[in-house]
């Protein structure tokens, strides 16, 4: 398995529109206008954001960012409702056999089953939770964390999905801040960007653009090469 696992969420919602069913599951769920509010993020501030991270607060460029449950219940637009429930070491028991339909088999695959061994439309379902929300890639494999998840929005066994985004915050502050190369720790770029956001607003700041964006939106012009033809690309 080749390639660097992404660990941000998706900046936009394209790629679900183009699966209808997977878009009213999480339209029913009332999940798509966090998906849609997710903005882009700056590594350097959210690095700050984890290594700072505290109970109830974050400190980023000298400005206090809250960070507790309601607050992330604002600024996501996610439900509250539902069990307070986050630890992976404290699943809900069952939670697969939960899922699945009587009769209905799926592939084992180490401490998981496989992605598509789920019945439609879930593998795709499936993959945009793990996108969205636990941000670990290992989207092949489901765990028995991925079908708490999954029984919110197939059985409506609801979890307070704020809640579980602190809890995914804290996790992911943990780890950074005793990681040797804290950046390959960082997670959910973009939900702690959308919190320093709403801190700096708070404090009449704009947010910080970051500098690989800003070159994109603002390309340098390039000096003229004499004589040499532009290449013209297939």
């Amino acid at each position: 398995m080749g390639g660097n696992l992404i660990t941000y969420e998706p900046g936009t919602t394209a790629l679900l529109e183009l699966y209808p069913e997977a878009y009213q599951i999480f339209l029913q769920a009332g999940w798509l206008d966090y998906f849609r509010r997710l903005p882009d993020f700056n590594t350097q501030q959210v690095l700050e954001f984890a290594c700072n991270l505290t109970e109830g607060f974050s400190i980023v460029q000298g400005v206090q960012i809250p960070v507790i449950e309601e607050v992330i219940a604002q600024v996501s637009g996610l439900p509250t409702n539902g069990m307070r429930w986050f630890s992976r070491k404290h699943l809900i028991l069952n939670a697969q056999q939960d899922f699945l339909q009587p009769g209905k088999q799926v592939e084992p695959k180490g401490r998981g089953v496989t992605l598509q061994s789920l019945p439609q439309p879930w593998p795709k379902v499936a993959e945009f939770v793990k996108q969205y929300f636990t941000c670990k890639g290992r989207y092949q494999v489901i765990y028995q964390h991925d079908f708490v998840l999954l029984n919110h929005l197939r059985h409506g066994q609801l979890i307070n999905m704020p809640y579980y985004l602190l809890g995914c915050l804290r996790n992911m502050s943990r780890y950074t801040v005793n990681a040797k190369h804290p950046l390959l720790s960082l997670k959910h770029h973009r939900l702690a960007q959308l919190l320093i956001n709403r801190g700096f607003a708070l404090n009449h700041l704009p947010p910080l653009i970051n500098p690989l964006q800003q070159r994109e939106e603002n390309p340098q012009p390039k000096e003229e090469i004499p004589h040499q033809k532009e290449e013209i690309p297939h």
